[in-house]
Parts: C-alpha cells; structure tokens; sequence
C-alpha cells in the first residue's frame, strides 16, 4: 500500500510535472508563459502552507524565464523551511535549465558525497555529463548507474552511436588523408 504524502508534496510533484512538460513541449513563447502562469498561481494557491515546495516552484520557474539570480534566490530560501532530496535536485535541474552545467554538477557531486548510494542522483549526473559531452565523466557515471541498478543507463544507446559516429568519421578522415599524400 502506497503511503499517504502530505498535501504540500503531491502538490509540488504535480507542479513541477508540468512545468517539466513545459520545458519539454513544443509550445511558442506566448503558450509558455501563459501556462508558466498558470503554473505560478497554483502554486500560489496550492503550496501556501508549504514554503519550501513554493519557493522551489518558484525557482523552476525563475530558470525557465532565464532569471537566473531569483532561480538562485529562491531555491535557497527554500531550503530555509526545509531541505531534502527532491528539491536539492530540483534546484540542480534548474541550474540545468539555466545552462550552469559546472556548477550544478559541482552541486550534485556534494550530494552524491551526503547520498552515496543513491541511483537518482547518479543518474542525474550520468544525465548530466552526458548532456555536456563529456565522454570520460558519462562513462564514469553510467558505469556506477549499472553496478547500481544493473541496467544500461538510459542515454547508453544514444553514447554508444555517437562513439560509432566518431569513430567512423576518424577512419574516414585517415583514410582520406592517405589517399592524399599519394597524390
């Protein structure tokens, strides 16, 4: 039977479920901020009695309008009525949305220091690495995912192609450069 979660955090899941959505989507610029809106009120309304979510909400939706100084802002007054896992890596993935790769991987390598053994949070920073392109950290990361869960990480198969892609690509040039020097 699954436990009953306080209002405050079934609220904030719905909440940033869709504003995961909205980053994700399709949608032009007006549709985004008209739902971002939407969004900014019913967490208004919906996490009043629970600071912390608000003003984690409050930051997700700083990053997505690119204001990175409030996004900063308010996750750290979030965490003044509260901290905890979900939304120390919500204020990761915001600093993702800004683009401050360096910095949010740098935030969750001290959680994963607090969390050692915590799948999400390799994940994440599998995620993350991938993401940047950085070949040796993915591969680092990923591998820990599978000791961990034992299962490929989800972007493996995408890592995998690229590194046929390039590697192609190098035979092709070399190739090519041999053929030239006997012209």
């Amino acid at each position: 039977m699954a436990q009953a979660q306080p209002a405050g955090t079934t609220a904030y899941g719905e909440l940033i479920h869709r504003l995961n959505l909205l980053v994700e989507g399709e949608s032009d610029e007006f549709s985004k901020m008209r739902e971002l809106k939407k969004i900014e009120t019913d967490a208004n309304n919906s996490l009043l009695h629970s600071p912390q979510y608000l003003l984690s909400v409050m930051g997700s939706i700083s990053a997505i309008k690119g204001n990175i100084a409030a996004m900063h802002q308010n996750h750290k007054n979030s965490f003044i009525y509260g901290s905890d896992l979900i939304l120390a890596l919500n204020y990761a993935e915001s600093m993702r949305v800004c683009e401050l790769y360096d910095e949010a991987y740098s935030y969750v390598l001290d959680l994963e220091n607090k969390f050692p053994d915590n799948v999400t949070i390799v994940d994440f920073l599998a995620d993350l690495t991938f993401e940047q392109g950085n070949e040796n950290l993915y591969r680092l990361h990923a591998a820990r995912y599978k000791d961990m869960t034992n299962k490929q990480h989800s972007q493996w198969q995408a890592f995998e192609s690229e590194m046929q892609e390039i590697m192609g690509l190098n035979n092709l040039c070399s190739s090519s450069i041999v053929c030239c020097e006997g012209i």
